[in-house]
């Protein structure tokens, strides 16, 4: 190759390079920005739908980079407390998502583990769950608490099939299926 054809060579690979550092600016950006409407979405709606969804998408920006949750989760703690079932149940899964944005992830720990255990909404205890295994060994602490659960669903589970005089060999409930799953995800070494 001459050295008149390594020159456009490299000016196009240098130019290559700047478009492809300018489009991830220009990604982190906008990612930031969705962020933050779906803050406000949250922090304004009336519409459990509408909380529900900003709380899923709030969650899964958590997971890939803290920096653009960090300014939301004083929402998500606030939603924590929603009198909508489904709205707490995606807060909670929120919750453990983004909390390695969080100062004190033990807080975090805590306050999954007591929705666990003390919402009346299954589907709550399902989100706090989630919240949990999102964590992964971060949870460490919760590990005990899910077994119990675990353990007195699949007693539910086999009490429900004596009742109606089924044989089940591995009774199973959704929560109990949950806690296995967040058990092996925050014991997993990879």
């Amino acid at each position: 190759m001459t050295r008149w054809m390594k020159v456009p060579a490299l000016a196009g690979l240098a130019l290559g390079l700047f478009v492809v550092t300018a489009s991830d600016e220009l990604a982190a950006a906008s990612k930031a920005e969705e962020v933050k409407k779906y803050a406000q979405e949250l922090r304004t709606a009336k519409d459990a739908k509408v909380k529900i969804t900003a709380l899923g998408e709030i969650g899964k920006a958590g997971l890939i980079d803290k920096a653009l949750v960090a300014d939301s989760i004083k929402d998500i703690v606030a939603a924590l407390k929603d009198g909508d079932a489904g709205v707490r149940a995606a807060a909670a899964h929120a919750y453990g998502q983004v909390a390695r944005a969080t100062e004190d992830k033990k807080a975090v720990v805590t306050t999954l583990v007591k929705m666990m255990k003390e919402d009346g909404d299954e589907n709550v205890k399902y989100g706090a769950i989630q919240g949990l295994a999102s964590m992964r060994d971060g949870a460490k602490d919760a590990v005990g608490e899910l077994k119990k659960l675990h353990d007195e669903e699949v007693d539910k589970a086999r009490k429900e099939a004596e009742a109606k005089k089924a044989k089940v060999n591995n009774p199973q409930t959704k929560l109990s299926r949950a806690t296995q799953d967040a058990m092996r995800a925050i014991n997993d070494r990879n």
